[in-house]
């Protein structure tokens, strides 16, 4: 595979993964509000996410 099949590979797994931290995050949410240890790690994961991906897509 080429550099930019790889990285379009590594973008849209990035994606997938945001998208499914999103899902788990409304779900966390409504169960046990957003002071939970579990809700506040995910948020953090999924901010790292999301900045790792707009990095590498700029």
């Amino acid at each position: 595979m080429n550099t930019m099949g790889l990285e379009q590979s590594e973008n849209r797994d990035i994606l997938v993964e945001i998208r499914e931290l999103k899902s788990r995050l409304n779900e966390l949410y409504r169960q046990k509000g957003p002071a939970s240890s579990d809700y506040i790690s995910m948020s953090l994961k999924l901010n790292y996410l999301m900045k790792e991906f707009f990095e590498a897509n700029h």
